[in-house]
């Protein structure tokens, strides 16, 4: 069980690798799982995610390829809750969390590290503050991601806030079966 780190356009890499050679690569930058390596379904060892080869396209095309999606995941409709007017980014309607900024494409904060015997992880946090995308309190949003021994990748999300608001996130990785980037 080992963490990998490497640095490339300015984005921090980090690469959970289990004994059994599987492994999970997450980047600062929007809190992203850009590669999981590991047996396809023809038996092959490949990465089984879809995403981009350079690090640097994923800020340029913003695609959400393997981002963290916060606060609110999904579409919320004519951009209102309660009192509050979010950010209108898909016609009349919220998606995503709105883009301003759009925190899958900001770089977050590696908290920790974690290292057991049977699990390698990473806790990394962003703040968004009250009033950004229309969304009411200062918020602290903690993603863990982990890999255990079994081959088993989990990712949770926490979110603290000084006010009542929404909090709905997600992981938006798209599995490729094995097929190569």
């Amino acid at each position: 069980m080992k963490i990998i780190e490497h640095q490339g356009n300015g984005i921090n890499y980090y690469t959970l690798v289990n004994n059994h050679h599987m492994s999970v690569t997450i980047m600062d930058w929007g809190a992203t799982v850009t590669a999981i390596k590991t047996h396809d379904k023809d038996g092959n060892f490949a990465n089984i995610v879809l995403g981009f080869d350079d690090g640097a396209d994923y800020i340029t095309y913003q695609s959400f390829f393997g981002a963290t999606i916060a606060r609110v995941a999904g579409i919320i409709k004519n951009a209102r809750w309660r009192q509050y007017d979010l950010t209108q980014n898909a016609g009349e309607n919220h998606l995503n969390g709105g883009n301003m900024p759009q925190i899958s494409f900001e770089p977050w904060f590696l908290e920790r590290k974690l290292h057991t015997s049977d699990q390698v992880g990473l806790v990394m946090q962003y703040i968004t503050l009250d009033g950004e995308n229309g969304y009411p309190g200062t918020m602290t949003i903690t993603a863990n991601f982990v890999l255990d021994n079994d081959g088993k990748f989990t990712i949770s999300y926490t979110g603290k806030s000084d006010k009542t608001t929404l909090f709905n996130p997600s992981n938006h990785t798209y599995w490729g079966c094995g097929t190569p980037h």
